[in-house]
């Protein structure tokens, strides 16, 4: 009863220990494409112009939270990169044609 009780746990044990490393290497993937994802777009931000003063500070920031372990710090920065540089972007548009208006009212 013991034996079989003990190598249930073990078998148990080892199973989650083998999902929590999938999980870490799908992690690691999903991560690694924001990265490349967001580091494409900063790169189209800064052809406009408009690229943000912290954009790039964020992406470093979650590059060297990764190598710290911490992941969920690491992806929430580089998806505020990744969504700073696409806003840097959708303001050079709007500020594309900007003209001031002296019209009084």
């Amino acid at each position: 009863m013991k034996k079989t009780l003990i190598v249930t746990v073990l078998a148990g044990t080892f199973a989650l220990a083998g999902c929590a490393g999938q999980q870490q290497a799908g992690g690691q993937k999903d991560f690694d494409d924001l990265v490349a994802k967001a580091e494409q777009e900063i790169k189209l931000a800064a052809k406009t112009g408009f690229l943000w003063t912290n954009t790039e500070k964020f992406l470093d920031e979650a590059k060297k939270a990764k190598a710290a372990g911490d992941m969920d710090k690491a992806m929430k920065l580089a998806k505020k990169a990744l969504a700073e540089a696409q806003d840097a972007q959708k303001q050079a548009k709007s500020q594309a044609n900007a003209k001031a208006d002296f019209t009084l009212r």
